[in-house]
């Protein structure tokens, strides 16, 4: 006799049979696993066994899409105490489908249950051939990340090395050789005599020898005082200058003509005609 996720409510089993009486087991999902249901007031009979059984599921195996059925058991659903999960050699656990999901049911064979308290629990079995176990569990589409970025490599540029700046020296001045020049011999001033002036001749005109005037006496008594007449009268004249030439010699100078000497012109001074007195007077 089995109850399936607790049976209906109120439900009364009752089993008879011939001697020997086999035990009764009863599997069901109770409400909590720290508080049993105990189902044998709803049994009637003397000499039956009853064994109650707590259906546990394995848990653990929510996955994420890996395009695969595998699933891996962590323990067992709602954490029974006193039961572990145990994988026997070649267990499987497998997904119906890769297909993402939710409430999705695995297939499990080769597990059991161990521990203190194991013999109040029981795995879901099939009733029928062939013996496997179900539970169920999700799989999450897998959340595809966005494709990863590498930025490309930070090139740091090189710092800038910044040229000292170039000092231009300034162009050499080569200054021109000294030219000394030779000494400048200084002729001695040419010392121009100066013109030989010749003076003209001075012509001294001959003298002229007037002959002595005869001074004949006159008688006294010839003319009364103051009456002489002039043509009597005896003019003295001095004897005649000759004239002088002037002869300027200008200092010499660096070629500087001498002015020209001005000769001035010579005076003749007529002799005096003699005084001849009337033939009546004469000797």
């Amino acid at each position: 006799m089995k109850f399936i996720n607790g049976g209906l409510a109120g439900t009364y089993i009752t089993t008879t049979g011939p001697a020997p009486v086999t035990p009764t087991n009863i599997f069901y999902n109770p409400t909590s696993y720290t508080t049993p249901t105990d189902y044998s007031p709803f049994f009637t009979g003397t000499g039956s066994p009853l064994n109650q059984f707590m259906l546990v599921f394995p848990g653990g195996a929510d996955k994420n899409f890996d395009n695969t059925t595998a699933a891996t058991f962590t323990g067992l659903k709602g954490n029974p105490i006193g039961v572990t999960l145990f994988a026997g050699p070649g267990s499987t656990a497998n997904f119906d489908t890769p297909d993402p999901g939710i409430g999705k049911t695995i297939t499990f064979n080769g597990y059991s249950l161990r521990g203190a308290d194991a013999a109040k629990y029981a795995l879901p079995v099939s009733c029928c051939a062939p013996v496997v176990s179900k539970t169920t569990a999700d799989i999450t589409a897998a959340v595809v990340p966005p494709p990863v970025v590498v930025p490309p490599p930070v090139v740091v540029p090189p710092p800038v090395v910044v040229p000292p700046p170039v000092v231009v020296p300034p162009p050499v001045v080569v200054p021109p050789p000294v030219v000394v020049p030779p000494p400048v011999v200084v002729p001695p001033p040419v010392v121009v005599p100066p013109p030989v002036v010749v003076a003209p001749p001075v012509v001294v005109p001959a003298a002229t020898l007037f002959p002595r005037p005869v001074i004949q006496p006159v008688p006294p008594n010839a003319f009364p005082p103051g009456l002489l007449p002039s043509a009597l009268a005896l003019t003295i004249v001095p004897p005649a200058t000759p004239p002088v030439a002037l002869v300027v010699t200008a200092p010499p100078a660096d070629i500087v003509q001498p002015a020209p000497v001005v000769v001035p012109p010579v005076t003749t001074i007529q002799p005096a005609v003699p005084y001849r007195a009337p033939k009546q007077d004469r000797n």
